[in-house]
């Protein structure tokens, strides 16, 4: 440890950390170079990083613990290992990584603040837990089954794309947004809707560069999440009706809501047109309360399925016609049904049509 310090106090030139803990030293005083420095075993405890430009470095099982960096560029660094290199309840402020090697890099619980990455590889890196306020992927990154998750803090990075544009594929995850911790962490609802514009805003980006890669599949997923987000910085009518269509198609990406719900409509209307009475083929006039006055449970089974058979015919616009309602509220029961049952099916369609077609 003496020496470690007698190199910051003098020369300030670092060739190789090894197999030993560095806790509570701060580094970068003034603008300092690493230049083709080796990490390897090491960990570093509570360390502070400022000014500094770590070029040319190879880590090998390096951890860093609760340790700051500021105004630092990673140029050219790499792992020897995969995995290798990973970063506990850090902070990023203002830094820069340029043209690096770090496949499954791990960053966790961290802040990353004005975060930069260029032309890096982070192939099955994860980013677990961490807060992301201006980070930038900028050209030819790649993310490819790289895990973003256990997001709960400020969410907000973006693509710069001018000459290429960062890789993902299937196996990249892109985590949910979790407003319960986020509530519990703020302790303010209304920091939610202040941040929900950059959530969706992020997500959108992450899903334009799976369509960019041609991974249609994650995109639908970003979509629906920055939908989400955005829901949350609505109010009033827009906010009702975006809740609608949440809860009828998942904003155009989940038609299995509108099938169930149609089914559910579908049970709903009939249990109305078993309360109002039917006529069946043969004239015979079928009630809710004919069955109850006779206690005949078998009437009973006989009136659901024909109530339910008549509610999908109508809901389907097919109308046979060999069952009938019996007064008017059946009839303005069945009119509500046709105008919902039109709507249904077009966006069932249309959503479906939507995801083959993708």
């Amino acid at each position: 440890m003496n020496l470690l310090k007698k190199r910051i106090g003098t020369n300030k030139n670092y060739e190789n950390f090894k197999d030993t803990v560095y806790k509570k030293i701060n580094f970068g005083e003034g603008l300092e170079e690493i230049n083709s420095a080796n990490f390897s075993n090491g960990k570093f405890e509570s360390c502070s990083f400022k000014n500094m430009n770590f070029e040319g470095y190879a880590f090998n099982v390096t951890i860093f613990e609760l340790c700051s960096f500021e105004n630092c560029n990673f140029i050219n660094c790499t792992v020897q290992f995969e995995g290798s290199l990973k970063f506990y309840s850090c902070d990023f402020h203002k830094v820069n990584v340029l043209n690096c090697n770090l496949k499954k890099l791990y960053i966790g619980n961290t802040n990353l603040i004005k975060v930069r990455f260029n032309n890096t590889l982070m192939n099955g890196s994860s980013f677990i837990g961490n807060r992301y306020e201006a980070v930038t992927f900028e050209e030819n990154c790649s993310l490819m089954n790289a895990v973003i998750d256990d997001n709960y803090k400020k969410f907000e990075i973006d693509f710069i794309n001018e000459k290429s544009f960062t890789k993902l594929n299937y196996g990249t995850y892109i985590g949910r947004f979790n407003y319960k911790k986020f509530r519990e962490l703020e302790d303010n609802i209304e920091a939610e809707n202040v941040i929900g514009l950059s959530i969706s805003n992020t997500y959108m980006e992450l899903g334009a560069q799976f369509r960019r890669n041609d991974v249609s599949g994650k995109y639908g997923v970003c979509f629906y999440e920055g939908k989400r987000a955005f829901h949350k910085t609505l109010r009033g009518k827009r906010r009702i009706l975006s809740s609608i269509y949440d809860i009828v198609c998942g904003y155009g990406e989940k038609p299995s809501r509108t099938f169930i719900l149609s089914l559910i409509l579908i049970v709903f209307f009939g249990i109305l047109y078993m309360i109002t009475g039917l006529k069946t083929f043969s004239n015979e006039v079928i009630s809710i309360n004919v069955i109850i006055n006779n206690l005949d449970s078998r009437g009973f089974i006989k009136l659901f399925v024909y109530a339910v058979y008549f509610s999908t015919v109508t809901f389907a616009t097919v109308g046979y016609g060999d069952i009938m309602v019996v007064n008017a509220a059946g009839m303005v029961i069945s009119i509500l049904e046709i105008i919902i049952g039109v709507f249904m099916v077009g966006v069932w369609t249309s959503t479906l049509v939507r995801k083959m077609t993708r």
